[in-house]
């Protein structure tokens, strides 16, 4: 995809409110940690990410640098809110990205070209403790929605608005991508499927005893 450089975020802004950007592939840019980020917005996927969220992460990985073994796992991408900190703060990383929905795949390919970020793996699938095809359950109108979650009931006084079906694998499948170094960070954001994502890759876990950010929210 060609995208047509904003500048600023302004126009993007301006585009958003006339309801333009579903039909616009454009890129402008943010500073994080001090460092210029290009961020795409492809057809009004990626407008979160000029306002990140969640500023407590870049503060995290800043405190645990002197940790960092320069190798990073993330289970969960999304469209890359965490994969953006990681090198924004690290500047040089092994990334290892796990992120079974298609649509955050592709925009991450293009966030990952455009910054020119080098090893830099995005595999499209989820993590589970024993391969399958599981159902993941939307609950808004967004393609990305980073409230998606593959277990059943998860939000219950929240009506699903739609699914798609998702592969996942365990251990076995996804060892070859896994780091084999202690210290590695390993970020796990699965919207309640935590327990299941630390059960299929235990083995790893035990053996090269990572840095784990898990983040576990409450569902009111």
């Amino acid at each position: 995809l060609n995208f047509v450089d904003m500048g600023s975020g302004f126009w993007i802004r301006v585009f958003n409110r006339l309801r333009l950007l579903r039909y616009l592939n454009l890129k402008t840019s943010i500073t994080v940690s001090g460092k210029k980020i290009c961020i795409p917005v492809q057809s009004g996927l990626g407008l979160t990410n000029l306002h990140l969220s969640e500023p407590w992460m870049t503060q995290i990985l800043a405190r645990l640098k002197p940790l960092f073994n320069g190798y990073f796992v993330d289970i969960g991408v999304n469209l890359g809110q965490t994969l953006i900190k990681a090198y924004a703060v690290y500047g040089d990383v092994y990334y290892v990205g796990f992120e079974p929905n298609s649509t955050c795949v592709n925009y991450l390919q293009n966030l990952i070209t455009l910054n020119n970020y080098n090893n830099c793996n995005i595999l499209p699938i989820g993590v589970s403790s024993q391969p399958g095809i599981l159902k993941l359950n939307f609950f808004y109108d967004d393609v990305s929605d980073p409230c998606a979650s593959i277990v059943e009931n998860f939000r219950p006084d929240h009506p699903i608005h739609h699914s798609s079906y998702i592969p996942v694998f365990d251990l076995e499948s996804v060892r070859p991508f896994m780091p084999a170094h202690r210290n590695t960070i390993l970020k796990i954001d699965v919207e309640g499927a935590e327990l299941d994502v630390i059960k299929g890759i235990f083995k790893w876990i035990e053996t090269y005893q990572p840095i784990l950010l898990l983040e576990i929210l409450p569902v009111y």
